[in-house]
């Protein structure tokens, strides 16, 4: 009984050793099958897979293959890494920087402002210069201000009236006087009313410019103002020179009076005779015209090119062009030379005639280039008299010793003609 129950022992111990021997095995194949499903499966985070003899079969999920998962017999690794950063579009890189520009005028120093802004002045951005403008009200340093100022009276834009309603009522004296002198750019009915009280700044350019947009903007309620501040006699040749102009162009027959004494005092300065002589067109009479005969027989030439430039507004009373051809023949050099450019409007053989005398007598090479380019006005028809005299002029001055820029101009209009020169036909 003891043998037999020895025997029955050994063979337990037999088949329980004969198990465990069969264990390494089955491990092996599991790890294998595991390594091989890896490499078709994701996994998130790094892992090793490990399978031992307790494990139960896993049921694998078939998934997509990821590049990122690198494997081996021994673990399976999954390599982290941040997704590509998608392409930034061009509006995007735009609106980046009109938000950064935005910033910085909200919350940026004076200096880095005044950088901003010149940058704007450069590139002229349409929605920035509309920033800068509606972002002046909110503003409440003088520094700032001034700079917005100035960069509306360099870059002229509309946005620039929302500055002026504001800046016109500042607080600051310094910036209010920079707005009045800002108005001179934006003339416009609108301002009217600032543009009178500005009359009274204590500063010239200030006052020049007020009087002056006053003027474009035909504004009837400065002509008192106007009269008023040019007989108290306590202001600037240069204040007094832009009334004039101004009530010229406002054509205020109440300052016709000091317009015409203005114009026949050769005692003035020439900026305020200037003035008063172009003012003069506004109002053509005899007496009127007769003065300004009497300006163009002092042969300054500073006054006498206005004289020419309003004598077409008396034609009533005068042969303008007979008036005009008199002047080309003057002395003074300038005088010739601003007559023989306002003959460009009279076409006539007459005129032709004294143009072609000063391209080929005269000594003033400014003289010879306008009479060249007056002559270019001349448009008759091929093959008539007219029309040989002046292209045979003109091949003329290509061949002889004029200045460079008159035989340049000669062959331009040569060419403009269908005409070769006689450099083409070589």
């Amino acid at each position: 009984m003891r043998y037999c129950f020895f025997l029955l022992l050994i063979g337990v111990t037999t088949a329980f050793a004969a198990v465990q021997n069969t264990k390494p095995a089955v491990t092996n194949s599991a790890s294998q099958n595991t390594n091989r499903t890896a490499t078709n499966t994701v996994i998130t985070n790094t892992a090793t897979a490990k399978t031992t003899a307790a494990d139960k079969p896993a049921v694998m999920q078939p998934v997509s293959i990821s590049n990122n998962v690198s494997t081996s017999n021994e673990a399976v690794t999954v390599k982290s890494a941040a997704a590509p950063a998608a392409p930034v579009a061009a509006e995007s890189k735009e609106e980046t920087a009109y938000e950064f520009f935005t910033r910085t005028l909200t919350y940026g120093t004076p200096s880095q402002i005044k950088d901003a802004v010149e940058r704007t002045k450069k590139s002229k951005n349409a929605r920035e210069m509309a920033y800068i403008a509606s972002h002046f009200a909110e503003e409440r340093r003088k520094a700032v201000k001034l700079t917005t100022i100035s960069f509306f009276k360099t870059i002229i834009d509309n946005n620039a009236k929302a500055v002026l309603r504001v800046a016109v009522k500042d607080e600051d004296e310094a910036v209010k006087r920079e707005a009045f002198s800002m108005l001179a750019y934006y003339p416009d009915k609108e301002f009217e009313p600032n543009l009178i009280e500005g009359l009274k700044s204590k500063d010239v350019t200030t006052v020049d410019g007020c009087i002056k947009a006053l003027g474009e903007i035909k504004s009837e309620l400065a002509v008192s103002n106007l009269i008023a501040m040019y007989t108290n006699g306590v202001i600037k040749d240069s204040t007094r020179g832009e009334i004039i102009h101004s009530l010229g162009v406002l054509k205020a027959k109440e300052g016709e009076t000091f317009i015409r004494a203005a114009a026949s005092d050769i005692g003035e300065g020439a900026f305020l005779r200037y003035q008063a002589i172009v003012a003069l067109g506004a109002f053509p009479s005899k007496e009127n015209f007769t003065l300004l005969r009497e300006i163009l027989a002092e042969e300054s030439p500073e006054l006498s090119a206005r004289v020419i430039y309003v004598l077409p507004s008396f034609a009533a009373f005068t042969d303008v062009r007979r008036e005009i051809m008199d002047a080309a023949k003057s002395d003074a050099e300038k005088v010739r030379m601003y007559a023989v450019t306002a003959l460009k409007n009279y076409k006539d053989d007459d005129v032709k005639k004294l143009l072609i005398y000063r391209i080929v007598s005269d000594n003033a090479p400014d003289v010879i280039y306008e009479a060249v380019e007056s002559l270019s006005a001349f448009s008759d028809g091929p093959g008539t008299r007219a029309s040989e005299s002046v292209i045979e002029t003109l091949k003329n001055v290509t061949r002889a010793g004029y200045a460079a820029k008159i035989k340049k101009r000669a062959k331009e209009i040569l060419a403009e003609r269908g005409v070769e020169t006689d450099e083409k036909k070589k």
